[in-house]
């Protein structure tokens, strides 16, 4: 009989109660076997498809500057032939040799990137790969080889970045002679936005899934994996120790770094034990960085230095980092609407889709439905009013206050077929331009208040109100 490793069990477990009920056919041995598979299937797809974003960003990111290269080229070679043909000789294959001599750098690189969920992840399926015997070594094998090669990638486009910062240096101060700083600046915003979305894809690999986060969390639960970790982990490495089971005095100290229990004896030797030493380490404090603000005010005061390169000349747009979907933002409003002689009171509901073009615009579009409520509170009677489109266009304006402009088309009356809908001269059209307040709500949703002004109001039969204030919330 197949003897199941109780690690495995225990993630297998987990794995079986997210998951929705199978057959009932399907043994407990079937399921725990369906688990490694499962899991390391999903790491492989995550860092595989990180590994083909970096390569794909990577080589757009060099045709770019390839190209703007040869036309900074172009305007250093009417003021100074010679060194434009020494700065830029050939910059197409001046990369293609950069890419091809990166492998090597990365091979006898002794420094590696700390990235703590890559390093426990990784950590996890070395000591799955020695512990679990009920797990097919070549799947987890499989799964080392893709992280290690999103890992060559990230270590790849930080060399370039290296790579790109000491070339911008060398350009900066050339052009800087001629006075032609500011033919850079497209230079300096493909490299900023290069850096940028490899961070991005750095923050988006250290945010687990749900199913990564459980089955980890699992591990951490036991001892032994416990151990394992503070051994073998890229941070161990960082901090070598050699850990006893409850022995502190087993540690071996880094040159330079004390432990807790000595810093606590020298600040009991220097200012005492007494009850007064909390306020005393307080003010102490206080001071020193009163006197750090002092010396950052006189930094700031010499100006910048070349080295400032890597502060962006221009406002970044932080959206372009980000993927296309997670740019889009879905909300809600509600808006009333008072009966006249031909429509009764009501309440429009909408819903809308908004794409993120920068930090300070959004475009977008949506959909309506009101919902009749008679002529009054005494005649009182729910009622399905009709439908509604929309376009609209927000732009920041200062803090939590935006422009917001729009185009609406409403049919503002029941209907049974959607023929009925194609008669374009029976839609009341509306143009709406104002202010909206927006505000943070929670971290994933955020509220907003618009009072606008309907401009075409006055020309449609029945005439609508002109002034029209709704209220929403969307989600980021």
């Amino acid at each position: 009989m197949m003897r199941l490793n109780p690690i495995v069990m225990l993630m297998a477990c987990l794995f079986i109660a997210h998951m929705s009920p199978a057959q009932d056919s399907l043994c407990l041995t079937d399921k725990v076997s369906s688990f490694p598979a499962y899991f390391l299937d999903k790491i492989n797809k995550r860092t595989s498809g990180l590994e083909a974003a970096i390569i794909s960003k990577t080589e757009r990111y060099l045709k770019k500057v390839s190209k703007e290269e040869r036309r900074l080229k172009k305007k250093l070679f009417r003021k100074d032939s010679a060194a434009a043909s020494q700065l830029f000789p050939d910059p197409a294959s001046q990369y293609r040799s950069f890419q091809n001599s990166i492998t090597e750098k990365i091979n006898i690189s002794k420094s590696k990137e700390y990235i703590p969920f890559l390093d426990t992840l990784t950590t996890s399926l070395h000591f799955l790969e020695k512990n679990a015997t009920f797990l097919n070594n070549s799947s987890v094998q499989q799964s080392l080889l893709r992280i290690n090669k999103m890992k060559d990638q990230f270590q790849a486009a930080k060399e370039l970045q290296r790579y790109m910062q000491d070339r911008r240096k060398k350009i900066r101060e050339q052009l800087g002679k001629l006075n032609m700083l500011k033919e850079l600046k497209q230079y300096n915003k493909k490299l900023y936005y290069y850096q940028a979305q490899v961070e991005e894809y750095r923050t988006l690999f250290n945010q687990p899934g749900k199913l990564e986060r459980k089955a980890i969390d699992m591990l951490t639960r036991t001892k032994r994996f416990q151990e394992f970790m503070a051994k073998n982990s890229l941070l161990a490495s960082l901090f070598p120790q050699s850990i006893g089971a409850n022995n502190l005095a087993t540690q071996t100290a880094l040159p330079g770094l004390q432990f807790t229990s000595q810093v606590n004896t020298l600040i009991q030797q220097t200012i005492g034990s007494g009850p007064n030493v909390l306020q005393s380490i307080q003010s102490n404090m206080q001071q020193a960085q009163s006197q750090l603000q002092q010396l950052k005010d006189k930094v700031n005061a010499m100006g910048k230095s070349d080295e400032d390169a890597n502060m962006p000349d221009f406002k970044p747009n932080s959206q372009r980092t980000k993927s296309f979907w997670s740019r889009w933002e879905l909300g809600t409003n509600l808006q009333s609407i008072r009966s006249n002689t031909w429509l009764p009171s009501a309440t429009q509901i909408g819903f809308s889709a908004g794409y993120k073009l920068n930090d300070r615009s959004v475009v977008g579009v949506g959909m309506a439905g009101n919902i009749g409520w008679g002529k009054s509170i005494k005649h009182l009677v729910v009622s399905y009013e009709g439908v509604g489109a929309r376009g609209y266009f927000d732009w920041k304006l200062k803090g939590s206050f935006w422009l917001s402009a729009g185009y609406e088309m409403n049919y503002r009356s029941a209907f049974n077929r959607i023929e009925q809908l194609q008669t374009l001269n029976v839609w009341q059209q509306s143009g709406l331009v104002g202010i909206s307040k927006k505000y943070k709500v929670s971290k994933k949703m955020k509220g907003s208040m618009n009072l606008l002004w309907d401009y075409l109001s006055y020309s449609q039969v029945p005439r609508t109100q002109p002034v029209i204030f709704r209220f929403g919330y969307t989600l980021k």
